[in-house]
């Protein structure tokens, strides 16, 4: 096992524990409105987000405005028009505009704002701010544990890009599913594992900036890894597939897990997908909004999780007769987790945003396996 954790020893968690319930903040009927980063495409965030609120307009009987934008400038007119409109419930997505969103909200104390899709780093976040975490945990243990009962050559890739809160949850979960299935296997022969014929795992590390996942991708490729997994920035996650594409013959079918939302579409990921773990925008806007708008406002942080469905992991069914062994492979994830919530990963907080700026593979693992 300690050889799937190199990469990740020193990646944080960000806080797990939901805030004590504060006050609710006193206020009129709310109207609701939304600002989303990004266009409205399907596969992307922003056309999640913008989903799940049309769903909460539909279940509330409210007609909430919604506006989509291209860029900082465009989204902070964007929310000074609906305030002005009378919105005093809205909700923003995308980091480009959370500056802008923080001081209206200092400015407009009286406006409700959920705020989806940000760091939140300030260090004094308004009363009348409601931040959305999406805690990944759960669904990136059972990949992890998945692949490693999938792979053919117990050679996992992994490419990363920016290390924050949320990467640090989802790649240090990721590894320790491998580590326990790899526990639970450990007393059956090498070829009933999984394993090489030394019975030895290799799980491959990789850094890839925005422009290097087609580098990452070629080098993962050479090493052998049979399984990819995705968890860098959506732009080197395309050029990830679109390497792979390119290398990928009938001696290697090579398989990739998406580790976070992309809108890599489904012809240029042609038999490469099998499953994307994923915040599931769509459903916590809706319940969230559903709830704000009856219930009232509360500043207390809004946890997407897998128990109140805003994250999971959707099977994809890439290549013919390759969908059923993971979903299989899956399943057995699933059922070794709920015999023990212990199983997940909780380490101390990120200590701030890293960038990748070169592609290394980390491990000594990685060099052993590109020399043979």
């Amino acid at each position: 096992m300690k050889k799937y954790l190199p990469l990740l020893l020193a990646i944080g968690l960000f806080a797990g524990c939901q805030a004590n319930e504060p006050e609710r903040v006193a206020a009129p009927v709310p109207k609701a409105c939304a600002v989303m980063e990004g266009a409205d495409i399907a596969g992307t965030g922003a056309s999640a987000v913008g989903r799940g609120v049309s769903a909460a307009g539909a279940a509330t009987g409210q007609q909430i405005s919604a506006r989509f934008v291209s860029e900082p400038a465009e989204g902070q007119k964007a929310m000074e028009t609906l305030i002005e409109d009378g919105c005093n419930l809205q909700v923003v997505f995308g980091s480009s505009l959370e500056a802008g969103a923080l001081k209206l909200a200092n400015s407009h104390r009286q406006v409700r704002f959920v705020l989806v899709g940000m760091s939140l780093r300030a260090k004094d976040v308004p009363e009348n701010v409601k931040p959305v975490v999406f805690d990944l945990s759960v669904p990136a243990w059972q990949a992890g544990y998945a692949s490693a009962a999938y792979t053919r050559t117990k050679k996992i890739g992994l490419v990363a890009g920016a290390y924050n809160d949320q990467s640090a949850t989802l790649l240090a979960n990721f590894s320790a599913g491998i580590g326990a299935r790899d526990t639970a296997n450990s007393k059956q022969k090498p070829a009933q594992a999984n394993a090489t014929d030394k019975g030895e795992g290799y799980y491959l590390g990789a850094q890839a900036a925005y422009e290097q996942g087609e580098e990452a991708g070629r080098q993962l490729y050479k090493a052998g890894a049979d399984v990819i997994v995705a968890a860098a920035s959506e732009q080197a996650n395309k050029a990830l597939v679109r390497a792979l594409k390119q290398k990928r013959d009938e001696t290697k079918k090579v398989k990739v897990i998406v580790l976070s939302p992309s809108a890599i579409s489904k012809e240029q990921a042609a038999n490469l997908i099998v499953a994307t773990v994923e915040p599931r925008y769509e459903v916590a806007l809706k319940n969230l909004l559903v709830s704000s708008i009856k219930n009232g406002f509360s500043s207390a942080r809004y946890i997407a999780n897998a128990q109140n469905g805003g994250v999971g992991i959707s099977l994809a069914g890439a290549g013919e007769g390759e969908a059923e062994p993971f979903a299989k492979a899956l399943e057995s994830a699933k059922q070794r987790l709920s015999k023990g919530q212990k199983l997940l990963v909780k380490p101390d907080s990120a200590p701030g945003q890293i960038s990748a700026t070169a592609f290394a593979p980390p491990t000594e693992a990685s060099k052993e396996l590109d020399e043979k």
